[in-house]
């Protein structure tokens, strides 16, 4: 599984998306992130692909995520939820498989809590990897889900809520950022060609337009 998902999340994702990329773009991945700046244990994780362009940043975080077949079973909407923020916000516990149990660990954001992390700190200009970024730069941030099958109806404001949890925990305000934009790599693959032709910025602001205002009734409520 490990093996899996290191496959996906960092070789395949990052081929796809450099195939979406034109000469507006400036991309890092993690290898090239690393050869700029090297994490601590504490810090936050690097962002899966980093693309900077005229228009703005891009952060993209890629997961292979799984709900453990013993807790669907269940059939229990509080555990599916608690199971997913493990997995798309932030770490607390690990599985015990034999014993079908949690186990807990030091608390570690992934996901979109990773991406308002990088989002809170562009803005207070503590971004390791690029110290030459506007505080008030457009930051477009995206969560690519490897399993298209869990991007069901539903999930992604769910999911777009969570983040705007983050982004409040960290001291930023949510109104003030670019919702969150989530996909599969069959989007990608897909939207090759017109997001190599148009870039992927065109293509966030028309799928924002068309979704503004339940994003904004989700974070008045919120708020």
């Amino acid at each position: 599984n490990v093996f899996t998902s290191e496959f996906v999340e960092k070789t395949l994702f990052c081929g796809l998306l450099k195939g979406c990329l034109s000469d507006s773009y400036t991309g890092y991945d993690e290898e090239a992130l690393k050869r700029t700046y090297k994490i601590t244990d504490c810090e936050l994780g690097y962002p899966d692909y980093l693309l900077k362009s005229q228009k703005g940043v891009i952060l993209f975080e890629c997961k292979d995520i799984r709900i453990n077949a013993w807790i669907k079973e269940q059939r229990n909407y509080d555990l599916i939820s608690t199971e997913l923020i493990n997995k798309l916000v932030c770490k607390t516990y690990k599985i015990d498989y034999k014993n079908k149990k949690h186990v807990d660990v030091n608390p570690k954001r992934i996901g979109c809590g990773q991406i308002a992390g990088h989002v809170a700190n562009i803005r207070k200009g503590q971004f390791p990897w690029d110290n030459t970024l506007q505080l008030d730069v457009t930051v477009y941030p995206v969560l690519v889900i490897a399993d298209n099958r869990l991007l069901v109806e539903g999930l992604t404001p769910i999911i777009q809520t969570w983040m705007c949890e983050c982004l409040s925990n960290e001291g930023i305000d949510p109104n003030m950022e670019k919702p969150l934009i989530i996909m599969s790599p069959l989007t990608l693959l897909k939207y090759q060609n017109l997001f190599k032709k148009n870039g992927f910025e065109q293509y966030f602001e028309e799928y924002y337009q068309s979704t503004r205002q339940s994003f904004v009734d989700k974070v008045s409520a919120i708020n």
